[in-house]
């Protein structure tokens, strides 16, 4: 789409964010879901996947996305605007993943 190629033009995603994981920001990202993403969404009445182990996570990311945590919200969710306000409340990531 036309649109989207001025959008990104205009404003580049910064390259720090299409640069794979560390595992450090792995093992950063696995705490942050397990300690504070899913009781958020528990909070707010969804369900969650099972969690994996630590190790599993890490090595499934890359492939799998290693713990699909958003997986029932985004079919629980009625409208953009309540998607919108569950990812406010509980964001997906932390906001020190990328530095």
């Amino acid at each position: 789409m036309i649109a989207t190629y001025v959008c990104d033009m205009k404003y580049p995603l910064d390259p720090k964010y299409e640069q794979p994981l560390t595992d450090s920001q792995l093992i950063a990202l696995y705490a942050y879901l397990r300690d504070s993403l899913a009781p958020c969404l528990i909070a707010l009445g969804f369900d969650i996947p099972p969690r994996p182990s630590e190790q599993t996570f890490v090595d499934t990311y890359r492939e799998t996305g290693g713990w699909p945590i958003y997986e029932g919200v985004a079919s629980a969710v009625s409208d953009e605007a309540e998607w919108n306000a569950v990812n406010q409340q509980c964001p997906q990531v932390p906001p020190d993943l990328y530095g």
